[in-house]
């Protein structure tokens, strides 16, 4: 009964939090500039007039960065597909294991996801609980196996604790 407020309201925000997330440079002297930019861009070429999805979604491939573009070509057809026109709000599981190496710490596991299509693809990012970022894995279908590896022992993985993506994870 609920849902339609989260899917058609509560998503919307979330859309915009997730197309910053992607833009930032965190390692830059201004993180949110290129999102800064796209939304002056928006404001400029749209004032006064109807923003489409289709405008919106050429708009944010005129400044995608490569890591954007995980189908491999300067798409972003996976985001708008999921996230904006889907209603899907995935749920993700994850189980791993962690083994000593002579490269340090191999982790091998998987992303469970449910909730959405088996066609729902998104970049899930990866931490230790004590807030290390270890990597990306791109989720599709129901179970994505991964690879990662760390200079030192993980402990135990969560997933987005920076909370970049709408999602339900099992903490």
């Amino acid at each position: 009964p609920g849902g339609f407020e989260t899917v058609v309201y509560s998503k919307g925000t979330w859309v915009f939090h997730m197309i910053r997330e992607m833009l930032r440079e965190p390692k830059t002297k201004s993180p949110d500039a290129r999102f800064i930019s796209f939304l002056l861009t928006l404001q400029k070429n749209y004032a006064y007039q109807a923003l489409s999805t289709a405008d919106l979604q050429r708009e944010l491939e005129a400044i995608m960065t490569p890591a954007m573009a995980i189908e491999g070509r300067r798409s972003m057809e996976w985001f708008f597909a999921d996230w904006v026109r889907g209603t899907g709000i995935p749920h993700y599981k994850l189980e791993y294991t962690t083994k000593h190496s002579e490269k340090g710490f191999v982790i091998r596991g998987k992303i469970r996801q449910t909730e959405v299509a088996d066609s729902f693809v998104t970049p899930v990012p990866i931490y230790t609980a004590g807030g290390a970022y270890l990597g990306r894995v791109i989720a599709s279908g129901q179970e994505t196996a991964f690879h990662l590896v760390s200079e030192r022992d993980p402990g135990k993985l969560v997933i987005d604790p920076q909370m970049t993506l709408l999602c339900v994870t099992d903490r």
